[in-house]
């Protein structure tokens, strides 16, 4: 696990790994495990630009939904 880290949070990891009990080390494991997967993921913030910029972003666009809302309700405001 501790080579699938970015070298900055090791020594975090090391620390932590060295002082659960038996009944907390799944626990512990679990979290770094997230933490790993979270790492090789880029930036949600950038990813979510990027779709909105190359128009991929699942889902409509707010003024579509309304306006979809709103021609659903009849045209009414």
């Amino acid at each position: 696990m501790a080579a699938a880290l970015p070298p900055a949070q090791r020594m975090e990891f090391y620390r932590e790994i060295g002082t659960p009990t038996e009944e907390t080390i799944s626990g512990v494991l679990r979290r770094w495990r997230l933490r790993i997967h979270l790492y090789r993921r880029p930036d949600p913030g950038e990813r979510m630009l990027r779709e909105h910029k190359d128009e991929t972003r699942p889902g409509l666009p707010a003024t579509a939904a309304l306006r979809a809302a709103t021609e659903a309700r009849g045209g009414e405001r």
